[in-house]
């Protein structure tokens, strides 16, 4: 049930202010985040300078463990759309149902992925093409980590409800202290427990147990203005079928983002096996410029959402143009310091030579193609905030299989172009699926506003 309205200004005045205000917390929690990162990529790299195959490693299987991330975000934004549209529309029946409701899938897919994991391990680790030293690194880490991924489901939950109803703050909280026991817990378990990957990935589950806790003593001590009932009579399936409708797009597109990544991967080890290091590498850096978007695309699923909800679409064209804008100003700044700062930044964490000019090569070429992810991922946010959620998975898998893919293949293979194909496949991908995203995103706008088309409502 909702008590009250923590934002109203979601609803009325300069839009730019909530948009980041709401964007502001999420952003120092991810930094947080992108902190526990680097730095766990230090230590990791610091078992051996000179072997490259403990940091490929753990960056190998990064697909495999971004599987249930897709599925954890697509539970979190099904959930956060509903919250926010329920709000809107002051559906109570639906936000009393909506936790319970969720938990319960969360479960589901969480014992999934842990069995699923557990038994074809050695399978899926070979599928990604490790072998030798890089093959088990991979395989330690991911035994040690599979836990973690059965957390991220439930922490999802809560951050949904909290995400839709646009009162993020205490959630980041919680994120923060876990991110923090991190860093502290990974040289403990790398390095004086002598347990190398195994430790990072240790380190990693069990901050997560604790971010878990203290999320749930936000619903405990009512810092939401959604109170959770914990009954199972609250568990409905239509509530669960509309979150898996505005889930599962969601998590198909982070599911073929993933595939991408493992094509990727295989394209960049027929190369060069020592590229697939700086990949991973680099790969840490570019959360720097993506962060700012994603903490800009959850304010706008909150604001839109609710503005949605209560038939607004000229306020959610107002959302989707200044998160844009917003976006656009704070990418192309971060890209240009990351850009000329490369090879300082990348010696930092590898002595190899060859990681150092491969990851500078890198990003020179991708990181101002962030500014066209801003327009994707803003429109993402979009649809997801009306209830529409399909397009925004088509376009990702436009940029991705579609697109990145089959051009990174067409590059290396058909045109020599070396490593340097895989760096203009992805550039490729970004700039085409974002022109598509700005046309499809105004469209529907369009239709929402002259009533050709209508928001989703919820519905228990």
């Amino acid at each position: 049930m909702l008590n009250r309205n923590p934002n109203p200004d979601i609803f009325e005045g300069p839009i730019r202010k909530p948009l980041i205000r709401l964007a502001l917390p999420m952003l120092a929690g991810m930094l947080f985040n992108l902190l526990y990162n680097l730095v766990d990529a230090m230590w990791i790299s610091m078992i051996d300078r000179n072997d490259p195959s403990w940091f490929g490693g753990t960056g190998l299987i990064f697909p495999l463990l971004f599987i249930a991330i897709a599925l954890s975000n697509g539970l979190m934004v099904g959930i956060s759309s509903l919250v926010a549209r329920g709000i809107g529309e002051k559906n109570h029946d639906v936000l009393d149902k909506t936790a319970e409701s969720g938990l319960a899938v969360g479960f589901i897919l969480s014992v999934i992925i842990v069995v699923g994991s557990y038994l074809f391990d050695k399978e899926l680790i070979t599928m990604l093409g490790a072998e030798g030293d890089l093959y088990q690194h991979a395989l330690d880490y991911f035994h040690f980590i599979i836990p973690g991924t059965a957390i991220i489901f439930m922490v999802h939950v809560f951050g949904g409800i909290l995400q839709g109803e646009g009162n993020m703050k205490p959630l980041i909280q919680a994120m923060i202290i876990g991110t923090i026991l991190n860093l502290v817990l990974d040289p403990i378990f790398i390095f004086w427990f002598n347990l190398d990957v195994r430790g990072a990935a240790l380190a990693t589950c069990i901050s997560r147990l604790v971010s878990l806790i203290l999320v749930v003593r936000i619903f405990l001590q009512q810092k939401s203005s959604i109170r959770i009932h914990w009954k199972l009579s609250n568990i409905s399936l239509s509530v669960i079928k509309q979150i898996n409708y505005l889930g599962i797009p969601h998590a198909m597109g982070q599911v073929f983002m993933s595939v991408n990544v493992v094509i990727l991967n295989r394209i960049i080890i027929s190369v060069d096996e020592t590229a697939i290091t700086s990949f991973s590498l680099v790969g840490r850096f570019d959360q720097l410029i993506l962060i700012p978007i994603f903490a800009l695309s959850s304010a706008v699923i909150s604001i839109a959402g609710q503005n949605a909800g209560r038939g607004n679409i000229k306020r959610v064209r107002e959302v989707w143009k200044n998160g844009i804008f917003l976006g656009s100003a704070v990418v192309f700044s971060l890209a240009t310091v990351l850009v000329l700062s490369a090879p300082h930044l990348l010696s930092l964490f590898s002595d190899n030579a060859t990681v150092i000019h491969y990851g500078t090569m890198q990003m020179r070429i991708l990181e101002f193609s962030f500014v066209f992810a801003v327009i994707g991922i803003i429109g993402r946010s979009i649809f997801q905030a009306v209830g529409y959620p399909s397009p925004a998975m088509f376009i990702t898998l436009l940029r991705t299989l579609l697109i990145a893919a089959p051009a990174s293949a067409l590059y290396v293979f058909v045109f020599d172009l070396g490593i340097k194909g895989v760096y203009f496949g992805v550039l490729t991908g970004n700039s085409l699926s974002a022109i598509a995203s700005f046309f499809y995103c105004r469209y529907t706008l369009n239709r929402l506003e002259d009533g050709r088309l209508e928001v989703l409502t919820t519905k228990t």
